[in-house]
């Protein structure tokens, strides 16, 4: 316990003094970022007995100042423990950091050591307990930020600006999410809860100050309750966003195990939801069985690899508020067989299974897991591989329990995706809020969420979700934007069968559907984020972004990125720190897609100038390609391009590895469909040169640079 009346202590929060923060015992603090302070800290504030207690300024009173520490999955850490009396209630607001680890970040934690009572406010969108919370000030550094708010993780009502006293913008409350503050060399912090996510918000004062806490709608909590904040730095916003989610993967033991068991994120499909030909429509006189059964022979004879066939919201019975009633298909929709609040599977309703049915509400929502169990056994015995959770804003909107239960939307979520991770079912949220989204860190079975609006007429900007991906893959889900189409011009909405561009379609996957995917999603370069908050006056539809595949090359990492332009402004230049694929020591080739003949240097020290002509109708594709030195017998460099027919030219879906041996040989390790041909372009000591290999019939087939042979 800290007697003196008030001490200020700086503490460093990992093994570099780049965040700092600045803890004085009467419960005040700040954040530095290299040596320049960025907020200050506003008063903390807990609602007990339907009263508002805050300090400094009011009565809630600061009991003892305290110091602790220990050990967790993180590390070591240390505590700065503030213990609160409001009211009833002892409150304890603390400050974690863990001194040892290489990264940079802070937990506040909120835990009531008594029961509360009475806690809610008048607005859901407001919050019960307020720590940490910073003044929105003119700092000493300039400022910009970029928040997600709203449906599709976030992407719907995103918003970009300077982060000072005049800020504006940012939606806070049940549609909040996570913040980036950034200056103007890129140096981030993002802010986000660090549990209890589905109850958790920011609320945010216009020209007053920013804080975080449990929503405003939850009456009650009980002792030994606990929220926490995390506010983690890095020296780039992507970066920021890499390590963020990193950290939280890391703390719910989240992996890419489900993402690499999922078909639906590895193949090429058919979709039939909004947008598509056959969404609420069949071929002219024909039921839905008989429309899609033509469209799987027509896929087979054709050799369109599709490997799985969505089917949306059409097929199953409709109830009161055009929910699910009963989610099996009606009989004039597929004839030989294949939740609405007057659903028949509620209690209340006939049914098994309990559900919480609100008497003002049109949705309904399972609170008893066996539900799902029910609901995913049948739907193994269809075949269904993924299950699309879809409308969760619409849902968490219209049950008002979700805003005054501690417990039930964690519930509802919690028992879905353990059910579907039983029955080795893949989940993908669809319009999820950004509390949706970070509760999915908990559930291995959520893989992939749709980031963007339906691609569908009138909804020509849906495809831009370079900044939410960036979110989205942080939390190790795969963004979607919805479907895509290979064919322009159609008589009604794509794809219908018959109308389907094959060749189009083999750009970005093998010949039985294996998309061809880098290392890591295409996300928004720090320069377009730092553009939209900095100079909101520039033309706001640039997009530009990146993406790398990695290869582990025996001798180093070995990186081929990719960049995607869509109008830059004028007279952009591209620098090599904008992209995370260039490391100091690298050689690179590049071109513009396809013109791989046309390839130039590029290195630490290069530019790209970008053009107008890379437009939506038009976009430019840049690849970039490390230089390999191999050194047996002689010294050799190559430049891999890749497979120059695709738009992902080197993945490891199909070079699964490059590998030198002992014979002196580079080998090329592939993979695909059985008999497919694999044609390779390369260049060995800067001659350009092609190879052809068959993959046979196992579908695999190694090549060696070096002799051009294959099999090696």
């Amino acid at each position: 316990t800290f007697n003196n009346a008030c001490i200020l202590v700086d503490h460093i929060t990992g093994q570099s003094n780049d965040l700092v923060v600045s803890i004085t015992t009467d419960g005040t603090y700040s954040i530095k970022v290299k040596d320049t302070t960025w907020l200050h800290s506003a008063p903390t504030s807990f609602v007990t007995g339907g009263d508002l207690h805050s300090s400094p300024g009011g009565d809630l009173k600061l009991l003892q100042t305290t110091g602790t520490s220990g050990q967790d999955l993180l590390g070591a850490w240390e505590d700065t423990n503030f213990q609160y009396q409001a009211g009833e209630s002892r409150i304890t607001a603390s400050i974690r950091l863990y001194p040892k680890r290489q990264d940079n970040f802070l937990i506040f934690s909120q835990k009531y050591v008594d029961d509360a009572k009475e806690t809610n406010v008048s607005s859901y969108d407001d919050i019960i307990g307020c720590f940490p919370s910073f003044k929105l000030t003119n700092a000493a550094a300039e400022l910009g930020y970029m928040a997600f708010a709203g449906g599709f993780f976030g992407n719907q009502n995103k918003a970009f600006g300077r982060f000072n006293a005049n800020t504006t913008r940012i939606k806070d409350g049940i549609e909040g999410g996570p913040i980036a503050i950034f200056d103007h060399e890129g140096n981030t912090i993002i802010i986000s809860p660090f549990s209890e996510f589905m109850v958790a918000s920011q609320r945010f004062k216009p020209g007053d100050s920013i804080g975080w806490g449990i929503m405003g709608g939850v009456k009650e909590v009980p002792k030994g309750y606990q929220y926490d904040t995390i506010l983690y730095y890095s020296d780039g916003i992507n970066k920021a966003f890499d390590g963020w989610g990193g950290l939280l993967r890391t703390w719910f033991n989240k992996t890419d195990s489900d993402i690499l068991k999922d078909d639906t994120i590895k193949y090429m499909g058919y979709w039939t939801n909004n947008g598509g030909y056959y969404y609420y429509n069949t071929e002219k006189g024909k039921t839905y069985q008989d429309t899609i059964k033509e469209l799987i022979q027509y896929a087979n004879d054709t050799g369109i690899p599709y490997n799985y066939y969505q089917f949306d919201s059409w097929w199953y019975t409709r109830g009161e508020g055009n929910g699910t009633k009963e989610w099996e298909p009606e009989s004039t929709i597929f004839p030989d067989g294949f939740k609405s609040k007057d659903n028949v599977y509620a209690i209340q309703n006939g049914g098994k299974f309990a559900f919480v049915i609100e008497c003002n509400s049109s949705v309904s929502v399972p609170i008893q897991e066996e539900f799902w169990d029910s609901l995913f056994t049948k739907a193994q015995d269809w075949g269904m591989i993924m299950y699309e959770e879809d409308w969760m804003t619409w849902e968490y909107l219209k049950m008002e329990s979700f805003s005054t239960n501690l417990i039930l939307g964690k519930t509802w979520l919690s028992q879905m995706a353990r059910s579907a991770q039983r029955h080795g079912i893949q989940i993908q949220y669809g319009w999820a809020y950004p509390r949706e989204a970070m509760q999915s860190l908990e559930f291995p079975a959520v893989t992939q969420a749709r980031v963007s609006g339906e691609y569908r007429p009138g909804h020509s900007e849906q495809w831009r979700i370079g900044e939410v991906s960036m979110f989205a893959s942080a939390l190790g889900v795969r963004p979607y934007k919805d479907t895509f189409w290979t064919t322009e011009i159609q008589p009604g909405n794509p794809e219908e069968n018959r109308l389907s561009n094959l060749a189009f379609s083999l750009r970005c996957c093998t010949t039985d559907g294996q998309i061809l995917r880098p290392s890591k999603p295409a996300t928004a370069i720090d320069t377009q984020i730092l553009q939209r908050a900095f100079h909101p006056l520039l033309p706001g539809d640039s997009e530009i972004w990146s993406t790398h595949t990695i290869y582990d090359a025996t001798y180093h990492d070995l990186y081929f990125g990719t960049v995607l332009v869509v109008d830059p402004p004028e007279g952009y230049i591209l620098f090599a720190k904008d992209l995370d694929f260039i490391i100091d020591e690298g050689e690179y080739m590049y071109y513009e897609y396809p013109k791989f003949s046309e390839m130039a240097p590029f290195n630490k020290s290069s530019i790209l100038k970008l053009e107008t002509r890379c437009n939506k109708t038009n976009p430019c594709l840049y690849h970039f390609v490390q230089k390999l030195h191999f050194e047996f017998h002689g010294n050799h460099s190559y430049y891999i391009i890749g497979e120059v027919s695709k738009w992902m030219t080197m993945s490891q879906n199909r070079i699964v590895s490059i590998t030198p041996d002992y014979n002196a040989e580079l080998m090329i390790n592939m993979l695909g469909a059985p008999y497919e041909d694999v044609t390779l372009t390369y260049i060995e000591d800067g001659e350009l040169k092609q190879r052809t290999c068959n993959l046979g019939m196992p579908g695999t087939q190694t090549m060696s640079l070096v002799t051009g042979r294959c099999p090696f």
